[in-house]
């Protein structure tokens, strides 16, 4: 009983805060710089996590929270930007059909989001363009690069299209490894995975009292100004590395 109440409170609090971020970037992301609206996006998503998800957020590592930076992370929930823009308002790289979603479309393009449709190759170089625009304004780009959902358990896949715009800007490239518990085990409910819907997701994590997203910030891979040995590749086959380094503890206990 406890956990449907806690359910139906979160779902109204969830609705507020919402029309709060409708507000926020109809009106403010109009007429502020975006060093402000960074800001404003980094303390909506933390109180989203606080007030509606029930995340309580563990950090391991330091995240460079200054300067041009491309944050590269494991996907394993729509959570994820919002535990990763809590530290610092990014701009993420989105699938096409999250830019139909009704309302929330609006939140996500105010805060800065790319879209980019799965699977068409021949965005990759407007994309990069793209990336590269935001590091000369000094912003901070989120990217997936398994381009889908997993079930946390391990690393699928990375592609390295994207990181092109590092190579060619030489700028930092930080790994993210997130990792989601409930009671020191994997949490089964957090993965969005496959045909379910949005709403029997979101429903599945918010009626727990609360979950630990363990966040993982690695040595930078790259920094800013400095030149760069490696490609685009051998980039991101050490992003890989570095997430599955922290994801191994978990699945060793797991067993």
């Amino acid at each position: 009983m406890r956990a449907y109440i806690r359910m139906g409170t979160r779902l109204v609090l969830a609705v507020l805060y919402v029309i709060i971020g409708l507000l926020i970037s109809g009106l403010l992301f109009l007429f502020l710089p975006k060093k402000y609206a960074s800001k404003i996006v980094q303390r909506w998503c933390s109180g989203a996590l606080k007030v509606f998800c029930g995340v309580k957020v563990i950090v391991h590592g330091q995240p460079v929270t200054e300067g041009p930076m491309l944050w590269v992370a494991n996907h394993v929930s729509w959570l994820d930007p919002l535990v990763i823009s809590s530290f610092r308002g990014s701009d993420f790289i989105a699938k096409e059909e999250l830019n139909k979603w009704p309302v929330i479309r609006y939140i996500i393009r105010s805060a800065g989001t790319i879209f980019i449709k799965r699977g068409a190759r021949e965005q990759v170089p407007a994309m990069n363009e793209a990336i590269m625009q935001r590091f000369s304004e000094g912003r901070c780009v989120g990217l997936f690069p398994e381009g889908r959902i997993s079930d946390g358990k391990d690393v699928q896949h990375m592609h390295a299209g994207l990181l092109e715009s590092v190579v060619k800007t030489s700028t930092a490239l930080q790994a993210i490894t997130l990792v989601y518990t409930r009671n020191g085990q994997f949490d089964p409910d957090i993965p969005w995975e496959g045909d379910q819907p949005f709403f029997e997701n979101f429903c599945g994590i918010i009626k727990h009292k609360v979950v630990e997203a363990h966040v993982y910030f690695s040595p930078l891979l790259t920094e800013s100004g400095l030149p760069l040995l490696e490609n685009r590749i051998e980039l991101v086959e050490r992003a890989k590395v570095l997430i599955k380094e922290n994801l191994d503890p978990y699945v060793v206990q797991e067993v």
